[in-house]
């Protein structure tokens, strides 16, 4: 348990502290300063006070799906990310709403809790991993000792993956009764998502 705590535990904590240049290379962002985009910025300052936290870095990334993210590995390191096709396809109140939810994870230091998930379900996957492989080149010839084995490496791992994913639907949930408390109205963000929805679908019938 303490080797698996351990692997697992210096893999996420990599990605966790280097989250925001990781993710932000995989979608290509540019950090946006006020003078490339006055409007977007001082809305962004805006619902980051009202929110309580500090400015976010904000950056744009060229992707054409609407979309946004949150990332930094606290408040003080917290980046903003919205896509072309977000700003392309979203009214500004809209724009704000969705801000107003990656504002939410940000306060609710969203990405330490994904940190701390993830590094408990990877332990468990290499522990499960050690009980099969320990149980398989242990020596003993009991078939059921064996099955038992490669049941707990097949269950536990997605036992872990069906926890992680209530955990981080939970958050989402939080994120938008926040974002509605942040921006103070719903009909923004409730707007922004049924056309992300609609964009993703329309994505998705394309490539069928």
């Amino acid at each position: 348990m303490i080797i698996g705590l351990f692997f697992a535990g210096i893999m996420n904590f990599g990605s966790y502290w280097f989250s925001d240049r990781i993710v932000l290379k995989i979608y290509g962002a540019e950090k946006v300063e006020r003078s490339d985009r006055p409007d977007l910025y001082d809305a962004v300052e805006r619902l980051a006070e009202d929110a309580g936290i500090p400015v976010p870095e904000l950056y744009i990334s060229k992707m054409d799906v609407p979309n946004a993210f949150a990332t930094g590995r606290n408040p003080e390191h917290g980046v903003v990310c919205v896509t072309q096709g977000l700003l392309r396809n979203l009214e500004q109140e809209e724009v704000e709403g969705v801000i107003a939810h990656e504002m939410a994870h940000i306060k609710n230091r969203d990405t330490l809790i994904n940190a701390v998930v993830a590094t408990i379900a990877g332990a468990i996957a290499i522990i499960a991993e050690m009980v099969f492989w320990g149980a398989l080149f242990s020596g003993k010839d009991e078939e059921g000792e064996l099955l038992s084995a490669m049941a707990f490496m097949i269950l536990t791992p997605l036992i872990a993956t069906i926890i992680r994913t209530a955990i981080s639907r939970k958050m989402e949930f939080r994120a938008d009764s926040d974002a509605v408390s942040i921006q103070g109205k719903k009909e923004g963000l409730s707007s922004a998502l049924r056309k992300i929805s609609s964009a993703n679908e329309r994505k998705n019938s394309r490539h069928k």
